[in-house]
């Protein structure tokens, strides 16, 4: 299962899931004792740019659509319309999906749909929780909607007729789709449904992640889940596979990368850089490898810069391979477009680091956004 997490360096540290979604935590757990690999050679810069300079906000949260090969994300604030946009990861053709400010949220599983935020409905602060189908036949869909800057957090769930919705300030509620149904189930941030689309995780908004709980969907009711991730954590991205719950988590110490598998109660330390981890997690559709950025001082003192490289991650065999890198000169960083124009929203969903990380859906191609504005593409 998918769960979606990126934020704010401060939210990162207390924050649940926010495609995502953003934990906070600390110490370790079981920790494996072997040193894991170091990573390998270097690639010879970014990957293959698929979009022009400043076409997307370098924050923007980034899904891969199985269903249509596309790359969906936000458009830069310096486009005309600042909307909802899908580039081809191949043929680089791109759309505007929505030319309202947005935030994507979620895909179906399928990649047939996208859920996502669109603000501006009926005023400026207005926001509606939308689905608008990639392929097939059905029509938009307006799931909910809310005032006074509020935002939507929505996961779709494996058997594609199930959506959780909430905006935080209200309960949690699972729409099916097929009949139109919803069906409040408490409250909480929605993480992760289980495979069977049966039961999902949730948490508390800001809460570690130890205090997350399991809802049964068809009772609404509710149980520890008992995670037993540490507090505080920089970082984290859940996913709920055949073999359970587990946990990718970044250390407070922003050095150190964690697995949690939530039904063994182990914890595994996957990779200790001599770097700074930071930005999205991302983690591959059969659970078997992940991606995280690195940073770290590089340039003169003339001209200071920081070096970023994009490493993706054998779990199995904790082999770290970089993919991409690059050097941005100190200071030179843009101001994402929906940190500017929502600070409140934009201070929940985007991380202070290039924000989307995203695995196809074979797994042998990541792409990424960066600093210059671009979707990128790296063959695995």
């Amino acid at each position: 299962m998918r769960a979606l997490v990126s934020h704010s360096r401060l939210e990162r540290r207390t924050a649940p899931r926010l495609e995502p979604i953003a934990l906070a935590l600390l110490a370790v757990l079981g920790c494996a004792s072997e040193d894991p690999a170091r990573p390998g050679p270097t690639s010879e810069a970014l990957g293959t740019p698929l979009t022009a300079a400043n076409a997307v906000d370098v924050a923007s949260p980034l899904y891969w659509s199985s269903s249509t090969g596309e790359l969906i994300c936000a458009e830069s604030f310096l486009s005309a319309s600042g909307g909802l946009m899908a580039v081809h990861a191949t043929t680089m053709a791109t759309r505007v999906l929505d030319a309202r400010t947005s935030i994507a949220v979620d895909v179906a599983p399928d990649g047939s749909a996208v859920y996502y935020n669109a603000f501006g409905g009926a005023g400026p602060d207005y926001a509606l929780a939308r689905r608008l189908p990639l392929a097939g036949s059905f029509a938009p869909a307006v799931l909910d909607s809310c005032s006074l800057l509020c935002v939507y957090f929505m996961v779709a769930a494996p058997d594609g007729d199930h959506v959780a919705v909430t905006d935080v300030t209200d309960s949690l509620r699972i729409h099916v789709l097929s009949t139109g149904e919803k069906t409040g189930v408490g409250v909480g941030i929605p993480l992760a449904f289980s495979p069977a689309s049966d039961r999902i995780l949730v948490n508390e908004p800001f809460a570690p992640l130890d205090q997350a709980a399991i809802v049964t969907v068809a009772t609404g009711s509710a149980q520890p889940a008992g995670l037993g991730v540490p507090y505080p954590i920089a970082g984290s991205k859940v996913r709920w596979g055949p073999s359970g719950i587990e946990v990718l988590y970044l250390a407070a110490d922003e050095k150190r990368f964690f697995l949690h598998r939530a039904a063994t109660g182990t914890t595994t330390l996957i990779w200790a850089s001599p770097d700074t981890l930071s930005g999205s997690i991302a983690w591959s559709p059969s659970g078997s490898q992940a991606a995280i950025w690195s940073s770290r001082q590089a340039g003169t003192a003339a001209a200071p810069a920081r070096r970023w490289e994009l490493h993706v991650i054998d779990l199995l065999g904790r082999i770290v391979r970089t993919v991409a890198y690059a050097e941005v000169p100190t200071g030179s960083t843009p101001v994402s477009r929906s940190a500017a124009r929502l600070p409140a929203i934009g201070a929940v969903f985007f991380p202070g680091a290039a924000g989307g990380l995203v695995f196809s859906a074979d797994e042998a191609k990541l792409a990424y956004t960066f600093f210059d504005g671009r979707v990128y593409r790296s063959g695995l």
